[in-house]
């Protein structure tokens, strides 16, 4: 029988990475201010003080722990290539102040979590570990919004974000045995509690797809016939109950709404015109989305529309040969190994909910760190390869 895990089974220096990890995430959720559109610029504030301390600490403990740093960096190396050259933008973009800060939130936090993933080693641990970050960082952003406006669940597509993740992942543990329901069931319950009063339609659909995926995959990875017959199902059920099912996923939306996937379409038109105008490098991460004409956007709210205006041509490519590089991996673990089978489908949910919540390649997001946790453990804790091979790269 499989132990029970608790938080004091953590390393220590687990512990300590995670209080630092969550002066980011309290950052973007409990303690977080209005932000400046137009001509961006990062104020100083309570918000931005906390960033800077979580930077300067998160830097001082890589500098500390060189051989887990390392190691993080290696393993991690496909989304902190992107994240450099993001940061390297200031060289042709100007704005060097917004850019290096913007920058070095996603650079610490990588590492940060790489080297989480380091000591943590074990895979049904860091199962446990990501799904315990993603339901912590859905309910400290819903406690924000019961801050700012009072009890009640308000339509987002952040917190429905991390609220996915947790609940793919909490289910397929359930699913494959890895956990009992029993260790599962507040999981599943808070994180399906958030995603579905969350009303994001986006998080809806790439939540459903997650779950066709998760249902079609064996301990041995994804089954065609599974999918063939769970597809089939699903289209008798949606000619049977249509209207039921249009109403849940459009989420209250009015038609106009749809029709302008609720504004994004206009904001994807003003950055595709903003891009044209610095194709190759684009105009800087964070700068090109955050100057979109007449809109003022602090996001593109598209991670490759965001990739594409801020870092150019050259950037999207960085950005989508990390994407390819992490799903391929994770197809090929998934067949091997049951941790990578569950985590699999919660990765096809998290690139599809990409499309209308930037929580890559755009402003770093407390959503970002479940994203990186996922990230690490498909190429550092669900792989064969050991440690000394790693550090010999």
């Amino acid at each position: 029988m499989k132990k029970r895990i608790s938080i004091f089974q953590y390393p220590r220096k687990v512990r300590v990475l995670t209080c630092i990890i969550l002066l980011f995430i309290c950052r973007k959720t409990i303690f977080d201010v209005s932000k400046e559109v137009g001509e961006y610029a990062a104020s100083l504030d309570s918000s931005t003080t906390l960033a800077l301390a979580g930077i300067v600490i998160g830097f001082l403990f890589i500098f500390t722990h060189l051989k887990a740093a390392k190691v993080a960096r290696i393993g991690m190396w496909p989304i902190l290539a992107y994240s450099l050259f993001a940061w390297a933008s200031f060289m042709w973009a100007g704005n060097g102040t917004t850019i290096t800060f913007k920058s070095l939130e996603h650079i610490v936090n990588i590492y940060l979590v790489g080297m989480i993933a380091y000591y943590i080693k074990d895979s049904r641990k860091m199962l446990y570990y990501i799904i315990v970050l993603a339901t912590l960082s859905t309910y400290l952003c819903v406690f924000d919004f019961w801050m700012d406006r009072g009890l009640g669940w308000y339509h987002t597509n952040s917190y429905t974000f991390s609220s996915m993740i947790g609940l793919i992942l909490a289910v397929g543990c359930v699913k494959n045995e890895i956990f009992t329901f029993r260790e599962m069931r507040w999981f599943i319950f808070l994180d399906f509690i958030a995603w579905l009063l969350g009303t994001s339609s986006a998080s809806y659909i790439a939540a459903l797809i997650g779950f066709l995926v998760l249902f079609a995959s064996g301990r041995k990875g994804l089954s065609v016939i599974r999918i063939l017959l769970i597809s089939i199902g699903l289209y008798l059920l949606f000619l049977t109950e249509e209207d039921a099912i249009y109403k849940f996923l459009i989420a209250g939306h009015t038609q106009g709404e749809l029709e302008t996937g609720t504004g994004r379409m206009l904001l994807w038109e003003a950055a595709f015109e903003r891009w044209k105008t610095a194709p190759l490098l684009g105009h800087g991460f964070i700068i090109g989305e955050t100057t979109l004409g007449d809109y003022g956007q602090i996001s593109a709210h598209n991670s490759w529309i965001s990739a594409l205006v801020n870092t150019g041509v050259v950037g999207l490519f960085f950005f989508t040969w990390f994407v390819l590089k992490w799903i391929l991996k994770a197809f090929k673990e998934s067949k091997m190994n049951v941790y990578a089978s569950v985590t699999f489908p919660a990765i096809i949910a998290i690139l599809l909910n990409l499309s209308s919540c930037p929580v890559l390649a755009s402003h770093w997001s407390y959503v970002s760190d479940s994203v990186y946790a996922v990230i690490a453990a498909t190429f550092m804790v669900f792989v064969k390869k050991t440690e000394s091979q790693l550090l010999s790269k």
